[in-house]
């Protein structure tokens, strides 16, 4: 890549990333994808529902009623990755989450 077209395209990805953060900022509730794109766009994490269910669960925030089918079980064998828990507790904060 020509190092012009770098320069473009990285500017064009910044555009587009701050649009998106200012539509997220907008919205009155957020929603996992609002929170797995805001974490992609501050932090350049990659976070899935699953990270953000364990962090509701861990912070007392209830999403929804339980569902009857599901059983709770817990992940023995699974640790959490301490850089994701944060960026995902601080972009709870940032939206009033908690």
């Amino acid at each position: 890549i020509i190092q012009g077209d770098k320069e473009e395209l990285n500017h064009k990805l910044y555009e587009l990333y701050s649009t998106k953060v200012m539509r997220i900022n907008k919205k009155a509730k957020a929603n996992n994808s609002d929170i797995i794109d805001y974490v992609k766009i501050m932090y350049g994490l990659n976070v899935n529902a699953v990270m953000i269910s364990y962090v509701r669960k861990d912070k007392g925030i209830q999403k929804k009623c339980p569902d009857s089918r599901m059983v709770d079980q817990e992940n023995v064998n699974r640790k959490r990755n301490e850089t994701h828990y944060k960026a995902i507790i601080e972009t709870m904060e940032h939206f009033n989450m908690i």
